[in-house]
């Protein structure tokens, strides 16, 4: 893990970390992401492993503490094979949102910029070049959301662009879980659980420009996630609804 020098400020690697570090990003996450607490044993799985468990990537779970207190967290791994990062997850305390570090104004700035830098770092440990950009997904307000609900995803995304985040046109379906780990998620029926209409977006990490309408880079992003990530198989419906989408993008004149 890259180094932090920060005073009153503490990164630590929940994978493969302490029981006590676990159990506090655990807590951290229940609290701010109440609607997914069926993930939390299969994250308690995952931060028993290392950080190279799954041979697709070098994965990365990180709980801020400040003065002691959980602060924020921020899950994200980096596949070699397409040169790509994966936020899974970045949020923040409320009671931390406006914190300044580090030159940044903004916790979720400043943890952005690290693992941005992390990335850069696993990419050179493999001998790979910097890693293209980082994906993230994101909700859109639906009908059976409240005004308050759509508001704060609208808040959110207009958050995120203002970041650097670039959309992607790619037909995306969010899946509700990893498959295979059906037996790690509680208090739900899996064949209950449906995909989400969502949309993709990449925050370049190079200094080359990069396209969010570029064939190659939609396509490593979509096998990425849907392939590699959420281990859905190459012809399931999800995954060629979203290649289809991308192939007009790969036609030329």
């Amino acid at each position: 893990m890259i180094p932090f020098d920060i005073p009153d400020l503490v990164v630590h690697e929940t994978i493969g970390g302490s029981e006590t570090q676990r159990r506090a990003l655990l807590a951290l996450y229940a609290e701010i992401f109440p609607a997914y607490a069926y993930y939390l044993p299969y994250m308690d799985y995952k931060m028993r492993q290392t950080i190279d468990h799954d041979p697709a990537f070098i994965e990365r779970w990180w709980l801020l503490e400040i003065d002691g207190a959980p602060a924020a967290l921020a899950l994200f791994k980096y596949s070699p094979a397409h040169d790509l990062s994966f936020n899974l997850t970045t949020a923040v305390h409320p009671n931390f949102r406006k914190f300044s570090v580090a030159g940044h104004e903004r916790l979720v700035t400043f943890l952005l910029d690290a693992m941005e830098r992390q990335t850069h770092a696993d990419a050179a440990a493999h001998e790979r070049p910097q890693p293209t950009g980082m994906i993230a997904e994101f909700q859109t307000p639906e009908a059976d959301m409240t005004a308050e609900e759509k508001q704060w995803h609208l808040h959110v995304m207009k958050r995120f662009r203002g970041m650097g985040y670039l959309e992607m046109p790619i037909a995306y379906r969010e899946p509700p879980y990893i498959f295979g780990s059906e037996a790690l998620l509680a208090g739900v029926e899996p064949s209950d659980m449906g995909f989400h209409d969502m949309i993709l977006t990449i925050k370049p990490t190079t200094s080359a420009p990069v396209a969010p309408t570029d064939h190659d880079v939609m396509q490593r992003s979509a096998l990425m996630i849907l392939v590699d990530h959420y281990k859905l198989p190459h012809d399931h419906w999800v995954v060629q609804l979203a290649l289809q989408s991308i192939a007009p993008y790969g036609r030329t004149a």
